[in-house]
């Protein structure tokens, strides 16, 4: 998944887009970024900084993934699908700092998303 974001004075903006209309939006001078998924390993002191974070309103998205499913979970139910043998996953958004070799496997690929 493709997010593009530009500067307009003090506003940034950005959103999300298919791989076919990021060539488009990089020649307009938009910034790229790429979301992709970290593994969590699941610890005591992970879930114990989980419930520390929820108790100070800190939310976070998390995701469980397995043959190739990915759905999104409520916190508190990370442990239980993690025993059901589920990855838990984030979602990290990197900018590209050359869009251009990312344009150049969008475009060699035949994948559609």
């Amino acid at each position: 998944m493709y997010k593009v974001g530009k500067r307009n004075g003090d506003v940034y903006y950005g959103f999300y887009v298919p791989p076919f209309e990021v060539e488009s939006y990089v020649r307009n001078g938009f910034d790229l970024y790429k979301e992709d998924d970290v593994e969590v390993k699941i610890t005591s002191e992970f879930l114990k900084t989980i419930n520390d974070n929820l108790s100070k309103g800190t939310m976070t998205d998390y995701y469980a993934k397995k043959d190739g499913i990915s759905l999104k979970i409520q916190t508190f139910r990370i442990k239980e699908f993690h025993d059901r043998g589920y990855s838990i996953i984030v979602k990290q958004i990197i900018k590209l700092e050359d869009p251009w070799k990312e344009i150049e496997q969008i475009n060699q690929s035949d994948a559609v998303e």
